[in-house]
């Protein structure tokens, strides 16, 4: 069994999230942090979740310096995985946006580049590309730097996209709801084997899946 800990929190500063009319957008945080190997874990997490939705095919937007080791796009063209790479003018960095059509795409994919956001890069996930758009965002109104973000428009009940949080220590899950998630609810995203032990601050009875 494993077990994960959500916390219901808004989305991060950087992200612009915009819902139809009669939605609210929800955003809670998922992670395994109780074992030693908790990038590993997560990434794993990662898979199960998405296998278990089963919304192929997804879009993955995976930001990457261009004289990286490993670079994403000598990968993504031996595998034959279909791709874009645009380049974010002030950040000059590419930004692959991947179609995961099936199951083999998505799990080489993710081992394969789950690194890069464990290193602080932007990974999103979606079962909607069109909710997604690439953007910049000044970290104050008195600053020049500018990070790599994004504009999510939600539109339906079904769209989702995901973040991979900092370090690679879990997921930022954005969705448009009409009502609020219970825990029981997001047990259901996941296959048997993983419960949630922890909302926010109140330790729970594991709810079995």
């Amino acid at each position: 069994m494993r077990y994960f800990t959500v916390y219901e929190k808004h989305v991060a500063s950087e992200y612009e999230v915009k819902v139809e009319e009669g939605l609210i957008d929800k955003h809670f945080q998922v992670s395994i942090n109780s074992v030693n190997d908790y990038v590993e874990e997560n990434e794993k997490l990662l898979i199960d979740w998405l296998m278990h939705m089963n919304q192929f095919p997804y879009t993955a937007y995976i930001a990457a310096y261009e004289d990286m080791y490993d670079c994403p796009n000598v990968f993504l063209t031996a595998q034959k995985i279909p791709f874009e790479k645009v380049v974010i003018a002030s950040e000059k960095k590419p930004v692959y946006i991947v179609t995961l059509n099936n199951r083999l795409q998505l799990t080489k994919v993710i081992e394969k580049l789950y690194w890069l956001p464990a290193q602080n890069e932007m990974m999103l996930l979606t079962n909607c590309k069109e909710a997604v758009e690439l953007t910049e965002w000044k970290v104050s109104s008195k600053s020049t730097y500018t990070r790599l973000s994004a504009s999510l428009h939600l539109q339906t009940e079904n769209c989702t996209v995901i973040e991979i949080l900092h370090d690679g220590q879990g997921m930022g899950i954005t969705s448009a709801k009409q009502t609020p998630y219970t825990a029981k609810e997001i047990c259901k995203f996941f296959p048997k084997g993983y419960t949630v032990q922890q909302w926010d601050d109140e330790v729970l009875i594991p709810y079995e899946i």
